[in-house]
């Protein structure tokens, strides 16, 4: 996954991320999340929290002129964040012989869970833009 999230940002933003060994996203709310729900096997939501300068800079680029507002913040992330769930579901079919899918990604204009102890994978990403963390969570049963 830290390749998939990597190159596409870097193929559709041309945003260089680093991964970073600590979560540096801000406690002070300007923070948005990205997320997609997957099924099959074994369920799981895929989330991508990240500060809300590198979301309004993916979507700039993408768009190639300014940005009017969050809303079209979110309707140019979203299709980021589809990109990114594709590959990374592609990839997991492929390696465990699955056939999970994932619902399309929605916009949330604030953060989405936090640490969780049943996190699958965490991902911590830093650019000159701004932090992101991407993770995947299990539903709690």
């Amino acid at each position: 996954m830290d390749e998939v999230v990597k190159d596409i940002t870097k193929r559709m933003a041309g945003i260089d991320l680093e991964r970073a060994s600590t979560d540096a996203l801000p406690s002070d709310g300007k923070v948005s999340a990205l997320i997609a729900e997957v099924s099959g096997t074994d369920g799981f939501t895929l989330v991508y929290n990240a500060e809300d300068a590198l979301l309004r800079e993916i979507a700039q680029k993408m768009k190639r002129k300014p940005v009017e507002d969050m809303d079209e913040v979110g309707e140019y992330t979203r299709e980021y964040f589809n990109v990114i769930c594709g590959h990374v579901i592609s990839q997991l079919n492929r390696k465990t012989q699955s056939t999970l899918r994932f619902a399309l990604p929605q916009y949330l204009p604030f953060p989405f869970g936090g640490k969780n102890s049943r996190n699958a994978l965490v991902l911590y990403y830093q650019s000159c833009k701004g932090s992101a963390r991407v993770q995947g969570v299990y539903a709690e049963n």
